[in-house]
């Protein structure tokens, strides 16, 4: 959803559905746009999606979904709601694991979940690191 939405709009989609089912929600999240390519663009008719922008997108649904305030953030003072006692587990997912992928889910409490090793034995190893 990132590529296709703002970081606001899917922190409050997230957070809507922890509120009514807490604990059970997860966010993951990869840069691939997903679905087929008609769909994909449908959803981004009249949009220009700029994939560099896409760590800044990250890092605003972490803020949104932690309830943090950077004053200095371009909409400051914008919070997502409702207003929830948890948040939904946060995964990144990606093909490559580097010590720079970990450090930023280290940093930013996310959980990193390897897309290679599902596509090479599907339904069997994971590489999770939390």
């Amino acid at each position: 959803m990132l590529p296709h939405y703002s970081s606001y709009k899917v922190a409050e989609n997230f957070k809507l559905l922890e509120a009514l089912h807490p604990g059970r929600i997860d966010v993951g999240l990869g840069r691939a746009p997903g679905g087929f390519p008609i769909a994909t663009r449908a959803l981004q008719e009249n949009k220009r999606v700029d994939i560099d922008l896409y760590p800044q997108q990250v890092s605003d649904l972490n803020d949104y979904l932690h309830d943090i305030d950077p004053t200095k953030h371009r909409f400051a003072g914008l919070r997502a709601f409702p207003e929830t006692e948890t948040i939904p587990e946060l995964w990144l997912l990606g093909f490559r694991s580097s010590i720079k992928v970990f450090s930023v889910c280290r940093r930013s409490f996310w959980s990193f979940l390897s897309l290679r090793i599902i596509r090479i034995v599907l339904g069997g190893e994971f590489l999770f690191w939390h």
